[in-house]
């Protein structure tokens, strides 16, 4: 098999991976993180500014990257690079299913004024950073189901 064939294995027939960096004390620490697209240059992931594993990766530069699924299973390690926005439109193209991307900017914006609160409605993804728990409001619901209820009365 070829890097490629590796790369399209990763992407399109495991997605979810576990990601390795050293945590701020010094010691190990992973995340699932989701491959989103992958190219002759190599595989790519998306995260936000505002979190830890962020500020590690681009601290560190390296990561080790290990996933399985179905009897398939593919370890890496190597150099990353923030690529900033660039592969944005393709990785969102090719990835309907990624609209917490969305709520990220308004992480950041939160996290950068003290005095912003940070509201969010949505369905078994009402989630925000650590960070920002403090200034946050998640409710795990419908919108639809809100607005419709709103509307009746």
């Amino acid at each position: 098999m070829t890097k490629q064939d590796y790369l399209e294995l990763l992407v399109e027939k495991i997605r979810s991976t576990t990601i390795a960096t050293i945590g701020a004390d010094g010691h190990p620490q992973t995340r699932v993180i989701d491959m989103m697209l992958y190219d002759e240059q190599g595989v790519y992931f998306l995260t936000a500014k505002g979190k830890a594993f962020y500020a590690q990766l681009m601290e560190q530069g390296y990561i080790a990257l290990s996933a399985t699924k179905d009897k398939i299973s593919i370890s890496l390690r190597g150099k990353i690079k923030n690529i900033s926005n660039e592969k944005l439109d393709e990785i969102f193209e090719k990835n309907t299913y990624t609209p917490v991307i969305i709520k990220y900017p308004f992480w950041q914006m939160t996290a950068k004024s003290p005095n912003a609160i940070y509201a969010c409605i949505n369905q078994r993804q009402a989630v925000c950073p650590q960070e920002i728990k403090k200034q946050s409001i998640c409710i795990d619901w419908d919108i639809g189901s809100i607005i419709n209820q709103i509307a009746i009365r």
